[in-house]
C-alpha cells in the first residue's frame, strides 16, 4: 500500500474490510472525520459530513444559525473547561498556533506562520503572524503564547487538560513575534494538542487581566466569531469577527466566516430539541436520540450528519480505592457482569455501536487484539465472585460482614440513566446491588477526585493516546480525569516513555502495553463507542468537521 488514495482505492473495490481500512488509514494519519466520510460513502444508513478541505468558493453570507445544545458550558475558559460541549463553542472564538487538517493529518500554519522543532524534541518555536489581534482589539504577540501556556501549568488554575502541555518548563519570548515553547523533556504530542485541542489556544492577556473571574463568561479569542453574549441555562451567541484574515489555508477562503451570527439555544431534553428543529425554532440540533435519528433519516427535509471520533468510548471509570471495587475481583465481575451489546442493541437502535475497547478505533494506536479483551459472561462472574470469598447473603452477597454494594454517581448531563439501569438488573443475577444517584456539573467533576463513588461515567474527545495518561496516570487524580483513582506505576512509566518517544510504531507498542494493563487491572469498563452526529435543516451547507471531529461552522452558509 503506497499512498493515501491507492489505500481508499482499495476499501473502495472491497479489497479491504472496513476494519482493516481503519487500522491502516489511522497508521496513514488520515484524520477521523475523512475516515467516516469513507466509510459513511460505501455503507447505506447515516450520510457523513465533509471533513476540513478546500470547498467551493461561496458568494452566499449573512443569517443566523440558531443550533439546539444539549448542555450549558461549564466555563468559557478554553484554558479550564473539561466539557466536550464547551470546546465545540470555543474553537470558533479561539484559533490556535497551527491547525491539524483532518483530511491529510499534516499540519498548517495558524497563528504561527512557521514553526521549527529541536534535534532533541525539546524546543518548539513558532514564528507568528504580525497582523493578528485579539477581539478586544489587543495585538497578538509572544507575550500572549507565554501568558497562556504559563496560565495553562500554573497548579493554581487548576487546568483539566494540563496534561496536553506535557513536561512544560517555560516559554521564551525570542521577540515580539517569536516564542520558543521549552520541555524538560522530548514531548511528541505537542503540536498535535497544539493543532487539535481548545486547552492550548492563546487567550487575551490583557482580557483576563481585566475580567477577572468574568473569563469564564466572556471569552476573548483570535477566531472567526467573537462573544455576544451570555446567558446562562439559556443561550451563548456570537457574531461574526469582520476583521478576520487569517483562516487556515486548506479552506477555500481565510477571510470573514460567511455566518453573520450563531446561536446556541441551551436545550437539555432531547425531546424538546427534536421538537424545535421541527418547529423551525432551530436549525440544527446535537445528541439526537436514536429514534429520532431514524424519523430524521427518513425526512426530506432533514440531514443527518456524522463522523466518527476519536478519544475514549462512552466509559464508566471504576473506583479502584473505594470498596468493594478495591477488590480487583469485584472490578472483573462488574465487567463480566454488563453485557454492553443488549444495551446498546436495545436503546440506541442500531445508532451507536458497542465498545470494548479502551480507545474508540479512530484513535491512533487503538489497540484492535485487545478489543474484546473482557466480554459479558454471568457465569464467569459469578465463579470470579465466589473464588474471591464473596458470599451470598439472601440476593447480595457479602464478604467480611460487608455487603457488595456498587455506588454509581452518575453525570445527570451524560444520559448514562437508561445504561446504568439495564446494568442494575444483571448485578443483581451475580448478587451485586448497583445503587445510582446522580450529581450535575461541575460539582460532580469535584466529586469524582474525591473518590466517594465506585462508578464514574466518562467520555474523552482527544486526537493522540496520549490522552491514556489524562485519565489513568496517577498525577492525575487530585486534579485530572483519573476517575479509576488508579495508581500503577508501571502505567506510568509506559505513557511516561510514550509521550517522550517519536517513532509512531515504537509510541503504539507502549500505549499496547498501557491499555493491556488497564484491561488486566479493570480499570474502566467500556460501554459504547463516541459518534459525532448532528441533525440539521437541509438548507444548511458547508458544515465540516475538525480533527477532534467536532463541527466547525467557518465555511456554513444558509441557502
Amino acid at each position: 500500500m503506497h499512498d493515501k488514495a491507492q489505500l481508499i482505492d482499495e476499501f473502495v473495490a472491497g479489497r479491504l474490510s472496513r476494519r482493516e481500512f481503519v487500522i491502516r488509514a489511522t497508521l496513514f494519519g488520515l484524520g477521523a472525520p475523512l475516515i467516516s466520510s469513507v466509510l459513511a460513502a460505501n455503507s447505506t444508513g447515516v450520510a457523513a459530513a465533509s471533513p476540513v478541505r478546500a470547498l467551493p468558493q461561496r458568494q452566499t453570507r449573512g443569517g443566523s444559525l440558531v443550533f439546539g445544545a444539549w448542555q450549558d458550558p461549564d466555563t468559557l475558559d478554553p484554558h479550564t473547561t473539561g466539557l466536550a460541549a464547551t470546546s465545540r463553542i470555543l474553537i470558533h472564538i479561539y484559533d490556535p498556533l497551527v491547525w491539524r487538517n483532518p483530511a491529510d493529518g499534516k499540519f498548517y500554519p495558524g497563528l504561527a506562520e512557521k514553526w521549527e522543532i529541536s534535534p532533541d524534541g525539546m524546543e518548539y518555536t513558532f514564528h507568528l503572524r504580525k497582523d493578528v489581534t485579539f477581539h478586544n482589539g489587543e495585538p497578538f504577540t509572544a507575550d500572549a503564547v507565554k501568558f497562556s501556556f504559563d496560565r495553562i501549568a500554573d497548579p493554581a488554575t487548576k487546568s483539566l487538560g494540563r496534561s496536553a502541555l506535557g513536561p512544560y518548563e517555560c516559554t521564551d519570548v525570542v521577540d515580539p513575534y517569536t516564542a520558543k515553547v521549552v520541555f524538560t523533556e522530548p514531548f511528541s504530542p505537542f503540536l498535535t494538542y497544539v493543532g487539535v485541542v481548545v486547552v492550548l489556544r492563546p487567550v487575551s492577556p490583557k482580557a483576563v487581566s481585566e475580567l477577572g473571574d468574568e473569563i469564564n463568561n466572556q471569552p476573548i479569542g483570535t477566531g472567526p466569531f467573537m462573544y455576544k453574549e451570555y446567558v446562562k441555562q439559556d443561550h451563548f451567541t456570537m457574531v461574526r469577527n469582520p476583521d478576520y484574515a487569517w483562516g487556515a489555508s486548506f479552506h477555500a477562503h481565510q477571510d470573514a466566516a460567511y455566518l453573520d451570527e450563531i446561536l446556541w439555544r441551551i436545550i437539555p431534553e432531547p425531546s424538546t430539541r427534536a421538537s424545535a428543529l421541527e418547529n423551525g425554532e432551530v436549525m440544527a440540533i446535537e445528541e439526537v436520540r436514536p429514534q429520532d435519528v431514524v424519523r430524521f433519516q427518513d425526512d426530506d427535509n432533514f440531514q443527518v450528519i456524522s463522523s466518527g471520533t476519536p478519544g475514549q468510548p462512552r466509559t464508566i471509570l471504576i473506583n479502584t480505592t473505594k470498596p468493594p471495587t478495591d477488590d480487583l475481583a469485584v472490578r472483573k465481575a462488574c465487567i463480566l457482569a454488563t453485557d454492553q451489546d443488549t444495551i446498546i442493541t436495545t436503546l440506541y437502535k442500531g445508532v451507536n455501536t458497542p465498545s470494548h475497547s479502551m480507545l474508540d478505533p479512530l484513535t491512533p494506536c487503538y489497540a484492535e487484539d485487545l478489543d474484546g479483551y473482557m466480554t459479558f459472561d454471568l457465569a464467569k462472574a459469578n465463579q470470579t465472585l465466589d473464588d474471591a470469598g464473596w458470599v451470598k447473603n439472601g440476593d447480595i452477597r457479602e464478604k467480611n460482614g460487608q455487603k457488595l454494594e456498587i455506588l454509581f454517581i452518575s453525570n445527570s448531563s451524560n444520559d448514562f440513566k437508561n445504561i446504568a439501569e439495564l446494568m442494575q438488573a444483571s448485578y443483581k443475577e451475580v448478587g451485586m446491588d448497583l445503587k445510582i444517584q446522580f450529581e450535575s456539573q461541575p460539582s460532580v467533576f469535584n466529586t469524582y477526585q474525591k473518590g466517594p463513588q465506585n462508578f464514574a461515567d466518562f467520555f474523552f474527545w482527544d486526537p493522540d493516546p496520549h490522552q491514556l495518561s489524562s485519565t489513568y496516570h496517577s498525577r492525575n487524580i487530585e486534579s485530572g480525569f483519573n476517575w479509576s483513582h488508579f495508581n500503577n506505576p508501571d502505567f506510568d512509566a509506559l505513557v511516561d516513555q510514550a509521550a517522550k518517544e517519536t517513532d509512531q510504531t515504537k509510541r503504539c507498542d507502549l500505549y499496547h502495553q498501557a491499555q493491556q494493563i488497564l484491561w488486566d487491572q479493570a480499570a474502566s469498563l467500556p460501554i459504547q463507542q463516541k459518534i459525532a452526529l448532528i441533525v440539521a435543516q437541509k438548507k444548511l451547507t458547508g458544515v465540516v468537521y475538525d480533527a477532534n471531529a467536532y463541527p466547525y461552522y467557518y465555511n456554513a452558509t444558509i441557502e
